[in-house]
C-alpha cells in the first residue's frame, strides 16, 4: 500500500465512532456537489459536441471510452445531464440528496418507453412536478409511482 494511502487509514482508525460518521457524511455531501459539477460540465460538452473532434461517436461513447465511465453510469449521468437543462432545480436536487442519480436514470427510460409506445411527451413542468413526487423515496418507490404514472407493471 502507498504511503499516502496507509497514512489515510491509519488517521481513520484513530477516529472516534462520532467522528468517523460526520467524516463520511461531509464526504458525501462534498460527492454530490461535485456530481452536480460533473453534470453541468456534461451539460456543456453535449451542447459544444466536443466529443465529436476527439472520434467519438456520441456523448455515451465519449463518457465511456475517453473518460471511463462503465456504460451504466454514463447512461445516467447524460440521463441526469439531459434533464437538467429541462428541469433547472434538479442539480440543486441531486446536490442536496431529495433526487439520486438512479431515480433520474428510471424517469428517462420510462419516458423514453412512453414516447415509444403512445407518442406521449411531458412538458418540462410535468417532468418537474413528476421527479418532486419522487423527492426521498427508493428506488422501489419510485418505480411504483412510475409504473402508476404510465400504466406499467413494475420490474420488481
Amino acid at each position: 500500500m502507498a504511503p499516502a494511502l496507509q497514512s489515510v487509514y491509519e488517521n481513520l482508525s484513530k477516529l472516534k465512532n462520532e467522528e468517523l460518521h460526520c467524516e463520511l457524511k461531509n464526504r458525501v455531501a462534498e460527492e454530490r456537489k461535485l456530481t452536480h459539477r460533473i453534470l453541468q460540465i456534461i451539460v456543456e460538452i453535449d451542447l459544444r459536441k466536443l466529443y465529436l473532434p476527439m472520434a467519438c461517436s456520441s456523448l455515451f461513447d465519449y463518457l465511456v471510452r475517453e473518460i471511463g465511465y462503465t456504460p451504466a453510469s454514463a447512461q445516467r449521468r447524460i440521463d441526469a445531464a439531459r434533464m437538467m437543462q429541462q428541469v433547472p432545480e434538479l442539480g440543486n436536487k441531486i446536490e442536496n440528496g431529495t433526487l439520486k442519480l438512479t431515480q433520474v436514470a428510471q424517469v428517462q427510460q420510462v419516458l423514453r418507453l412512453a414516447k415509444k409506445e403512445n407518442k406521449t411527451q411531458l412538458l418540462p413542468s410535468e417532468k418537474s412536478d413528476l421527479l418532486a413526487r419522487l423527492e426521498n423515496k427508493t428506488g422501489p418507490e419510485s418505480e411504483l409511482i412510475l409504473a402508476k404514472e404510465f400504466n406499467l407493471s413494475p420490474q420488481t
